[in-house]
């Protein structure tokens, strides 16, 4: 399986940023790494926390197969919710509150 390029890191922590978009009646989770600026998007079939968590996991997994640990996740503030909260394998859950 081919792995996409990451830069060197020395150290190995990464914000995760969340959100979620709307293209030609699709909902889709946009995924971005902080330091290491790398963006990835998932067709979501609705804007559950499960469905939006079953995606975040899979994209936590890629990070953690390279050697990089996820320390946060930013979110809108729909997501701030327990459930979602038990599913980050220990990352620190940062909210966004709606402007």
């Amino acid at each position: 399986m081919a792995q996409d390029p990451l830069p060197k890191l020395h150290d190995k922590r990464v914000d995760l940023y969340l959100d979620v978009m709307m293209i030609r009646k699709r909902d889709y989770l946009v995924c971005k790494g902080g330091r290491v600026n790398y963006t990835t998007s998932y067709p979501l079939e609705n804007k559950t926390v499960d469905e939006v968590l079953k995606k975040l996991q899979a994209e936590m997994t890629k990070y953690k197969e390279r050697g990089l640990k996820v320390v946060s996740v930013h979110v809108d503030n729909a997501f701030n919710t327990e459930k979602f909260q038990s599913g980050l394998e220990g990352a620190i859950l940062v909210p966004y509150a709606a402007n």
